[in-house]
Parts: structure tokens; sequence; C-alpha cells
């Protein structure tokens, strides 16, 4: 899969409203987030 098929197909899961699939498809299993923000979310690890 290119590049521009991946952005494509998960552009349009997110386009039906389907963020947890594309979640679950795309993002790695040890995946970190960081949130511009204060708190426990400021930033969390992993899929769950």
């Amino acid at each position: 899969m290119t590049t521009a098929e991946i952005a494509k197909d998960f552009t349009e899961l997110l386009k039906q409203g389907d963020s947890h699939s594309a979640a679950a498809k795309y993002n790695a299993d040890d995946i970190v987030s960081y949130e511009a923000m204060e708190g426990p979310m400021a930033v969390c690890n992993g899929k769950e």
C-alpha cells in the first residue's frame, strides 16, 4: 500500500465517523499521545 492509499483509507474512515476503526487499523500498539493540557490525560500510552 502506498502512503497516498493509506492516507485516503484513513481519511475515509474518519469521514464516515469511524475513528475507532481508523485508530485500530493504523495506530501502533505502543503509540504515545501528547496533549496540550495538564493532568493525567496529558500523556497517554498504548491503544487502550
